[in-house]
């Protein structure tokens, strides 16, 4: 079963790439999703900072190639137990 955290972003994929995920997905990267391109990874990064109350480093915006990726970075961030506001 997937964590909260982890439908969370699901939904924040759907959103941003205008795709319609599986809920069960276990994973996607950015090799995967055509309409991931340089305008949605922006928008992707303004999100997580939106709703997460987070900034993230320029080291770590060139970084994020996958929903499992941004995942762990949350977590270790100590964000796993958050819900959208």
């Amino acid at each position: 079963m997937s964590s909260p955290l982890h439908q969370q972003l699901v939904s924040l994929f759907s959103d941003v790439f205008q795709a319609e995920l599986d809920p069960s997905i276990e994973d996607i990267s950015r090799s995967q999703l055509e309409s991931w391109d340089s305008i949605n990874h922006f928008r992707l990064v303004a999100e997580l900072e939106q709703i997460f109350n987070i900034t993230l480093s320029d080291e770590e915006v060139v970084t994020l190639a996958s929903l499992r990726h941004i995942e762990t970075l949350l977590i270790r961030r100590g964000l796993g137990n958050l819900t959208r506001h």
